[in-house]
């Protein structure tokens, strides 16, 4: 994918490489080498000859994130974008922690529900260091069920994600009423979604007409879902956001 876009990369190490120098200076044991291993098996990304000849002609990949916050509709793509611009970056840390210890030592992307000692201070603290450290709080809950449903999950319950987290993401398959029951949550507090678009693991079938229904489900609530989790720019549109794996495009 990124060759199709001029850049041609040369590798100097592989991955199965440098585990096997860790394994021999005994940086890491046996059992999470193989954990590592099978992680990569796992997640092997092969493009689609339509993903490899999709090279980028749309005006917003070559706007900056400053012109891009300046164009944005949605407040909350506004104020991601102006993130972005000022710490000169479009990384997002996933804080795949299980202790709130470790979580509020390093809070942007979150899986709230994998936490073990999870309190209602956590949302409370959090939002302290948003404040004082300018970032935008993801909870990468990946809504999939039907709207009233969704609704519950997202505003109830124990974690009561609607009230802390500026922005969540959601599994089309349940058709536009999951977008519709968040939104009807979330829109009058000033949050949004992304939609899943594309996955890397294998076998996943975010593909093809799944990608498409995705991208025409964007569209339709464009006041609340302000872009994709995808491999690839799936739309023609610099209001809307595409974030893969570790980088915001």
């Amino acid at each position: 994918m990124l060759q199709a876009q001029g850049v041609k990369l040369h590798s100097l190490l592989t991955l199965p490489e440098v585990l096997d120098v860790l394994l021999a200076k005994e940086k890491v044991n046996p059992k999470m080498a193989a954990k590592v291993r099978e992680f990569l098996s796992a997640n092997k990304f092969q493009p689609s000859a339509t993903a490899i000849a999709k090279v980028p002609t749309t005006p917003g990949s070559k706007l900056s994130f400053e012109a891009r916050a300046q164009i944005a509709t949605n407040p909350l793509t506004r104020k991601l974008f102006e993130v972005m611009h000022k710490k000169r970056s479009n990384l997002a840390v996933s804080v795949d922690f299980t202790t709130c210890g470790e979580v509020l030592s390093l809070v942007d992307k979150t899986h709230v529900d994998i936490l073990e000692d999870f309190t209602p201070d956590l949302p409370n603290h959090s939002k302290a260091f948003q404040k004082s450290n300018n970032f935008v709080i993801f909870e990468d809950r990946k809504f999939a069920d039907i709207g009233n449903t969704v609704k519950n999950q997202y505003s109830k319950g124990l974690y009561h994600i609607a009230e802390w987290a500026d922005l969540v993401n959601a599994h089309v398959v349940p058709g536009d009423g999951v977008v519709k029951g968040l939104k009807e949550v979330g829109a009058p507090l000033g949050r949004a979604c992304l939609l899943i678009g594309e996955m890397s693991s294998a076998g996943s079938l975010a593909t093809g007409e799944y990608t498409k229904a995705a991208v025409e489900m964007a569209k339709e609530h464009k006041d609340f879902v302000i872009g994709f989790i995808s491999l690839s720019c799936l739309v023609d549109d610099p209001q809307f956001v595409h974030m893969t794996p570790g980088v915001t495009a």
